[in-house]
Order: C-alpha cells, then structure tokens, then sequence
C-alpha cells in the first residue's frame, strides 16, 4: 500500500484521484460491484482504486469516468472545488436516457457535496404504472413537470401535473405518482428532510 505522505506526489496523487472515484461513484448510488461490471473489474480491484493502493492506466482511468459520467479531469482537480455545478441539458437527456437502460426510475443530478445537508435533487422518469411507488420522509419536496402529464398524490388528494406546472408537498404525508397520461412523464424531485 503506498504511504499517503504528502511529501509522496505519486501516493498523493493515486490517493486523491481514488478518493474522487469513491465520491462520483456514492454520488451516482452505485455499488463497487456496480463500477466493476460496468468497467470490467472486480471489487476488489475497484476497491484498490479507490483507496489509491494501485496506479491506474489511463485507459481505465478512462473507462471509469465514462461509467460515472464525469470527465476524466475532474478526477484530477484536487483541492479545487468551484462554488456551483452545471447539469446542460444534454447531460439531463443522458441521464433520462440512462434510467430507461436500468431498473431504476430516478437518477441524482448532483453530488451530495453540492448540497445542503438534508437535500437532494433527483430527475425522475415514469414510463408506466410498474415505476409507480408511494413515499413518506420528514421535511418536504417539490415536484417540477418537464415533459408529459401525471396525477400525483399528497395525502388524501391528487394532483394533475403536465409540463411547467410545480408542486410543493408535505414529505410527511404519503404520497407518489398514481397515474401517467403522457409517457414519459419527466419530472424533477427536490427533497429537504431537514426541518426549519
């Protein structure tokens, strides 16, 4: 194992780009399994990675960058950490078009760092009835419809959405899609569990 001495610019290095690799892959809620098969490594070859134990080949480098939808350099920015993240549009289509390839309805559009504690922003597509789940947190969310039409539960009522329109919900409260009029139905999740 290299020693992480800061004196150490290879270890530094190694340590610190494993480091970013761990942080992108919580981020997109993917296992070390995960990463692997998407890569094709095992876990315990991720897990070496991550933990700046082996050098990695720029090939690979890259190929784990792809899977976590990052650029390769910004495996590397050390220590810089600008204030804001940028998600284009062409990036949210990416990422809708990832969650039909999987089992999953949602995707996290930033990193947890970016975030407040207690926040999430999550952009979710629903393309039939068998993606449709019910939900309860303490503190509460906001809907925003960007394409297609849903009704929506809160409680007791539903609530039609169609594109543009915004729905501020009590988390507490059950709640969840209950139909789809318009598949897919895209919308953006913004959740605060924490309570003022």
């Amino acid at each position: 194992m290299p020693d992480h001495d800061e004196n150490s610019k290879e270890a530094s290095l190694e340590y610190n780009v494993g480091r970013r690799i761990h942080e992108r892959r919580l981020a997109r809620s993917l296992t070390i399994e995960q990463l692997g098969n998407h890569v094709g490594l095992t876990k315990g070859q991720i897990s070496k990675i991550e933990n700046g134990q082996v050098s990695i080949p720029i090939s690979t480098l890259s190929r784990i960058a792809d899977a976590l939808r990052t650029p390769v350099s910004d495996l590397f920015e050390m220590g810089r950490n600008p204030p804001y993240e940028k998600l284009s549009k062409r990036m949210r289509e990416e990422r809708l078009d990832a969650i039909n390839t999987g089992i999953k309805h949602y995707e996290i559009m930033f990193s947890a760092t970016r975030l407040p504690p207690g926040f999430e922003i999550l952009i979710v597509r629903l393309v039939d009835e068998n993606d449709f789940r019910r939900y309860r947190f303490p503190g509460s969310g906001v809907v925003y419809m960007t394409s297609g039409s849903m009704d929506y539960i809160c409680a007791e009522d539903t609530v039609f959405l169609r594109e543009g329109d915004c729905l501020v919900f009590d988390g507490n409260q059950e709640h969840g899609p209950t139909a789809i009029y318009d598949s897919p139905a895209d919308f953006i999740l913004i959740i605060n569990t924490l309570r003022a």
